[in-house]
């Protein structure tokens, strides 16, 4: 009996200490009626993603908190107040340029939110000039920290006729301190891009700039320049004459439109003392931009020439010269005529040699090595005319003269007693040539057109004599030619005073014969073959060869 009553006392012992734990644990189904929820958990939200304002600029931060608590309850806090500072109102303000994280805090639950303050890197002006570069670099200055951008922005249209753009060093340097790249991009006068400079690329750069940069560069084709054509002759050359003295900062590139080259791989030269040194080779892709890696300025060819090719050119001959070269050093003259394999040798004057010669032994020295040899002067307009000695380039052994290469040329299209000699209203150029007499045999002169006459139009020449017109072809009829790039040709046997007009028929001019002709009896179609001849001088002397005698100069 006793054992049965003890049994049955242990198991109430047992059920009450069950439900005693269970009311402890806070069992929903043991809580008594009427007892009080449990605490809420807390959570605080941002109600936006990163935040981006400019400097001085100040915004009200949104803040979600669950369960609701009064606004002074929250703990606001920015981790970098040099950038971004906060009241206890949750408001920003920008300070200086670069990102801080601001908190929200409550009841020990805290959230941040990124915010970004902004400092202009992009800048656009109409001309470099009017870039306003203390501007930039104070706002350089205000940057303190990443923006969530890694380059500054320039963009300007060049300036006229090669005239430098300095960039300031303290710009460029500010911009490496901060790990930036700068992209300069130059515009031509119409809008397009011309190139574009983007400095430390790698954007791991020390800054280490004493000096401003010379943006200034100049890109053209290597014939356009005297020197560079001949090395660079029988290929391709892109002259980029970067105008910088000195170095440029380390991961500097020159980028610019590939119209040249398609796709190919091609040899970069430097210029130096006279002399064309490969730096290395670039990839030209068709449609796609070239980039050059330069350490300084200089004057560099892009060219699909060999090492060897060139100095081959450079050992060549020289086949053009200049006023002085005649004056000073004509047995180098004399020693192209005879030994360049090239069919023609220019002498260039310039509008102020009007008491320019052409020495009768040069002119015999082309006749006996059956070499053309050109001369061309600019005339007050800035147009070229020519005189080409030996035209056919035949090998004789004639006597020769000096022969005076002075002419003038005027516009007597409104020229009352002209508008009488010519029978109508007509275009006319008068031409006064300085020589007087007999030419050397194989004497062809080619007139400018002036802006009277325009390529494609037919023109007629006549000797100006005693007051008369009088035909300066064969049996005393015109001399007829066709205006090819800007000038018409004429082969003569003597200096006068021409009018050149488009009139084909005078009465009463006929009769005489004068001395230019539009053609030679000796070669059947000499006269295209003597056109081509001398419209490629002209086009080479016109472009290339005046840039570079100014040069010399």
């Amino acid at each position: 009996m006793k054992r049965k009553l003890a049994a049955m006392l242990l198991a109430l012992c047992l059920m009450t200490g069950m439900t005693a734990t269970a009311f402890a644990q806070g069992d929903p189904a043991a809580e008594p009626a009427g007892a009080p929820p449990a605490p809420q958990e807390t959570t605080v939200e941002f109600e936006s993603p990163d935040v981006f304002i400019d400097i001085g600029e100040e915004q009200k931060l949104n803040v979600k908190v669950t369960p609701e608590v009064a606004p002074e309850e929250i703990q606001w806090k920015s981790d970098n107040e040099d950038i971004v500072t906060v009241d206890q109102e949750g408001k920003i303000h920008g300070v200086a340029g670069g990102e801080a994280n601001v908190s929200a805090e409550v009841n020990g639950v805290k959230a941040e939110i990124l915010v970004v303050v902004c400092v202009p890197v992009s800048y656009t002006a109409d001309t470099f000039t009017d870039l306003d570069q203390d501007k930039i670099l104070q706002n350089l200055n205000k940057i303190l920290g990443p923006m969530e951008v890694d380059s500054l922005s320039l963009k300007a249209k060049m300036a006229a006729n090669g005239q430098s753009m300095m960039l300031s060093h303290q710009i460029i340097n500010k911009a490496i301190e901060l790990q930036y790249a700068v992209n300069a991009t130059l515009l031509k006068s119409d809008g397009k891009e011309a190139y574009r400079w983007s400095f430390n690329t790698d954007l791991d750069g020390t800054p280490s700039l004493t000096a401003a940069v010379d943006l200034a560069v100049d890109i053209h084709n290597a014939d356009q320049d005297q020197a560079l054509a001949r090395l660079f002759k029988g290929g391709k050359g892109l002259v980029i004459d970067a105008k910088q003295q000195g170095a440029y900062p380390a991961g500097t590139e020159l980028c610019f439109a590939n119209e040249m080259f398609g796709d190919a791989t091609l040899s970069l030269y430097k210029m130096e003392n006279g002399n064309a040194v490969k730096k290395g080779e670039v990839k030209a892709y068709e449609g796609v931009e070239a980039y050059l890696r330069l350490s300084t300025g200089g004057v560099y060819v892009l060219s699909d020439l060999t090492e060897e090719e060139i100095l081959a050119n450079a050992q060549a001959p020289e086949t053009i010269f200049t006023a002085e070269d005649l004056k000073n050093n004509k047995q180098a003259i004399l020693d192209s005529l005879a030994n360049t394999e090239e069919p023609v040798v220019c002498i260039m004057f310039t509008a102020a040699d009007k008491a320019a010669v052409m020495p009768a032994d040069v002119i015999e020295a082309a006749q006996a090595n059956g070499k053309q040899l050109a001369a061309a002067l600019q005339n007050e307009d800035g147009s070229i005319y020519m005189w080409l000695f030996n035209a056919y380039g035949q090998t004789t052994q004639q006597k020769a003269m000096d022969v005076k290469l002075y002419a003038s040329f005027t516009d007597v299209s409104a020229d009352a007693e002209m508008q009488a000699l010519l029978g109508r209203e007509a275009k006319a150029v008068r031409i006064d040539l300085a020589h007087e007499g007999a030419l050397p045999q194989g004497t062809v002169v080619a007139f400018p057109a002036l802006s009277v006459f325009a390529d494609g139009q037919t023109v007629y020449l006549y000797e100006l004599k005693d007051g008369k017109l009088v035909g300066a072809g064969a049996d005393g009829a015109p001399a007829k030619s066709l205006i090819e790039q800007g000038v018409a040709v004429y082969e003569t046997t003597h200096c006068s005073s021409y009018i050149m007009t488009d009139v084909a028929q005078i009465s009463g001019a006929a009769g005489e014969t004068a001395g230019p002709s539009a053609a030679s009896p000796q070669t059947g179609d000499a006269q295209a073959s003597m056109m081509l001849w001398v419209v490629v001088a002209v086009l080479a002397l016109a472009g290339a060869g005046t840039a570079a005698l100014a040069k010399r100069r």
